[in-house]
């Protein structure tokens, strides 16, 4: 797999760590928060963005968990808890998240979903 990442960034828009400056290969920008309806490759219904991790000093966040939207279920996926594992829904961003374990996905097809605005979630999954 090509992780090919030399032209793309994340980094942080100020420093209340809220929001997610994506600079693309191609020179477009997203900005991108926790709690966004976000898709990429291989996760076209899209997923939520649950949580940013990071280190005080780092320009972006080193990754972000998320949650998986479940098209032909109409609901949220069920949440993974892990007590001494890696969390397997994990995307690592570049260039803080370099050294960090997690998916590394193609960010040129990365973008927000009904303006980053989650589906609603009826089932008792989407309660969680």
């Amino acid at each position: 797999m090509n992780f090919s990442y030399s032209k793309m960034t994340t980094t942080w828009t100020d420093d209340s760590k809220t929001a997610v400056l994506l600079k693309k290969k191609n020179g477009s920008e997203l900005v991108f928060r926790e709690g966004d309806f976000v898709n990429f490759e291989n996760r076209e219904d899209g997923v939520k963005i649950i949580k940013f991790y990071y280190q005080p000093f780092d320009l972006g966040p080193r990754g972000f968990e998320y949650l998986p939207w479940r098209a032909e279920e109409n609901r949220w996926a069920t949440p993974i808890i892990t007590t001494l594992g890696k969390q397997p829904r994990f995307v690592v961003c570049y260039p803080s998240g370099l050294p960090t374990y997690g998916q590394h996905i193609i960010w040129d097809t990365f973008g927000l979903l009904d303006n980053g605005k989650c589906p609603e979630d009826n089932t008792l999954s989407g309660k969680l």
